[in-house]
């Protein structure tokens, strides 16, 4: 007999479960931690950064200089340089924050991010003046639809600048036996042309820019990510002038190459320039500045004093290796079920970056890293002082290479002072010689 399945084994449904009480332990520190990693990124968006209020002004902040410079002169220039990680876009996106605070109403700030506006490996001189010049086509614009009057020639030269700088059509003179075709002249800002065209727009530029109500201030930010320092150095030569002339303001920031070798003579063409470096762990206001740093991104719950009293030491002073190795360090403290960042935890993450910087040491620069390394050093799992190197200077190209490798440390002031990057010192005396 068939066995009828829709009954004989149908069973009363089981007792539903009880609820699963949630694991709010587990769960929230999940959470807070992954929010912990998300504050302290330091790859991070700057302007992310500074508009959900992670920015603090470090003592004698060069945004603040800068910024009061333009206020009295707008049409100054002022090139910022700095090393790897020293916070010179932050400092950028507070420039323009604060003057277009400034109870000035014929001041124009505009930031620049020039790799994202113009392809790096086609950067020629005009570049800049080009970029400066479409802002005050399009700034034009808008003042006209305000009710701004200008002359007919003002117009017709932000039509030229237009023109010229995006590309345009013109009859080949080559083909005088067929009218009907035409050559593509292509613009600046997608391949450079002759000299002739920047002459062109940088006088139209100035015709346009003085019609103007509201004077532009440019802010140039990303040249120091061109790895081309003589290329960056010859448009720089050319376009700075220019764009002073057109009695525009400008802050551009620069490689520290800059400072160095055959493109030093690029100083020349600024009003000021201004070094933005570590801040001075040793100092009272620059161990403040670095642990506030770190106070607006993680509470003191989980970071205590001696573990951001560690990380400031550890970072050398330096903006992004702070966060990058708070990062690190609250990673060590998740996987080992810890609810705060202890200091062994930021130990342990900050061999693994002095470990990193070393990644490509030639035996030459190991070699000049252990004349550095005081006599008092020892190889130890504490983060040590920053003890300056008093006969250290920026004689030759090792120790360039030594100082644009973060391998040492430049602090602005007066005397500017130099410090080996704290993470690697405990493993200097390790290195080879060969």
């Amino acid at each position: 007999m068939a066995t009828d399945r829709t009954t004989s084994f149908r069973e009363d449904p089981p007792e539903p479960s009880p609820p699963q009480e949630p694991r709010p332990v587990a769960t929230d520190r999940r959470t807070r931690f992954r929010e912990y990693m998300r504050r302290l990124d330091p790859t991070g968006d700057p302007a992310q950064a500074v508009a959900s209020g992670f920015y603090v002004r470090p003592p004698n902040a060069v945004s603040r200089r800068i910024a009061t410079r333009i206020e009295l002169l707008p049409a100054s220039s002022h090139l910022l340089v700095g090393g790897i990680g020293s916070g010179k876009t932050t400092e950028m996106i507070v420039i323009e924050r604060e003057l277009a605070e400034i109870d000035v109403d014929n001041l124009l700030p505009v930031r620049v991010d020039v790799p994202s506006r113009h392809r790096i490996d086609k950067l020629e001189p005009g570049v800049l003046v080009a970029i400066a010049a479409a802002e005050a086509c399009t700034e034009l614009s808008l003042e006209r639809e305000q009710g701004l009057t200008v002359e007919a020639q003002v117009v017709e030269q932000a039509h030229q600048i237009s023109m010229i700088i995006k590309g345009y059509w013109t009859d080949d003179p080559h083909e005088d036996h067929n009218p009907y075709i035409d050559t593509w002249i292509k613009g600046i800002l997608e391949a450079p042309q002759p000299s002739e065209d920047v002459k062109t727009v940088t006088e139209a530029l100035r015709v346009v820019h003085g019609a103007l109500r509201r004077k532009l201030v440019i802010l140039f930010d990303g040249l120091d990510r061109v790895t081309d320092v003589a290329r960056v150095a010859s448009v720089l030569a050319e376009d700075v002038p220019a764009m002073g002339r057109a009695g525009i303001g400008l802050v551009v920031v620069g490689h520290q190459h800059l400072r160095f070798g055959p493109q030093r003579f690029v100083e020349q063409q600024f009003e000021t320039v201004h070094l933005h470096g570590a801040a001075s762990v040793d100092t009272p206001e620059g161990e403040t500045f670095l642990k506030e740093v770190l106070r607006t991104r993680v509470g003191g719950d989980v970071l205590p004093l001696e573990s951001a009293d560690a990380l400031t030491r550890w970072s050398g002073g330096l903006m992004r290796d702070l966060v990058a190795l708070g990062r690190a360090a609250c990673a060590e403290a998740y996987a080992d079920g810890s609810d705060t960042i202890r200091p062994d935890h930021i130990n342990i993450a900050a061999d693994r970056f002095g470990r990193d910087l070393l990644l490509g040491c030639t035996s030459e620069m190991a070699s000049r890293l252990r004349e550095l390394l005081p006599r008092k050093s020892l190889i130890s799992k504490v983060a040590p002082r920053s003890g300056g190197l008093p006969a250290f200077t920026v004689a030759t190209d090792l120790d360039q290479k030594l100082l644009l490798e973060r391998l040492i440390i430049e602090i602005p002031g007066t005397p500017i002072r130099y410090i080996l990057h704290p993470t690697i010192v405990p493993l200097i005396p390790g290195l080879g010689s060969t």
